[in-house]
């Protein structure tokens, strides 16, 4: 069994999912996080997503790159975005100085 520290989607939740091979999630809710709840520094609200993967539900803090997609795909009314269906993958990347894997989204 897969232990889970907490609810925070993890590159590593992804078990190794890529752009050309990403997991299928469902968005199950999507909450704006106000700068001052923020567990850290930030200049703008951020986005909560909690989606369902096969392996579970997580709570995830999408970048800026994965909300243009839905924008995209779905339209820029975040109630519209429960229940579809989208693609999530990992990239390694520069992040603050460190390279991290990062988990990025298509629609």
């Amino acid at each position: 069994m897969k232990i889970k520290l907490d609810s925070f989607l993890r590159a590593e939740d992804l078990n190794g999912a890529t752009s050309k091979s990403p997991v299928e999630a469902m968005i199950e809710s999507v909450k704006l996080i106000p700068v001052a709840e923020l567990g850290f520094v930030s200049e703008v609200d951020k986005h909560e997503l909690t989606v369902v993967l096969e392996d579970g539900v997580f709570q995830w803090l999408a970048n800026k790159t994965s909300l243009r997609v839905f924008v995209s795909a779905f339209g820029d009314e975040s109630d519209n975005w429960v229940g579809k269906t989208i693609k999530l993958y990992s990239v390694e990347q520069n992040v603050s100085g460190k390279i991290k894997q990062v988990v990025y989204a298509t629609a």
